[in-house]
């Protein structure tokens, strides 16, 4: 049984050990260095690439069903007023 998972900020390149039941929303890869965090509208994802805003659908998932290598976004400030949710890469599932 999955105890933790070890992710990493992408933006940040820093590491956190989360639960299995920590929500997460799948992207597509080609969000691949956002700059800073990520606005989450109407079942849409929109972020800062370069000199771009970008935009892609997302699926809703629980960490525990992520894999090592995959990109997700992660919220660890849910009940804040304004929500940041930053992409994480699952670097170890233990």
């Amino acid at each position: 049984m999955v105890q933790h998972i070890r992710v990493r900020d992408v933006v940040r390149a820093t590491t956190a050990n989360l639960g299995p039941q920590q929500r997460a929303l799948r992207v597509p890869y080609d969000m691949f260095h956002p700059k800073g965090a990520v606005l989450i509208r109407d079942g849409s994802v929109e972020w800062a690439e370069g000199q771009e805003v970008r935009s892609a659908r997302y699926t809703e998932a629980v960490l525990g069903d992520c894999h090592p290598g995959e990109r997700v976004l992660i919220c660890l400030t849910p009940s804040a007023p304004e929500p940041e949710w930053c992409l994480y890469e699952v670097e170890s599932v233990e």
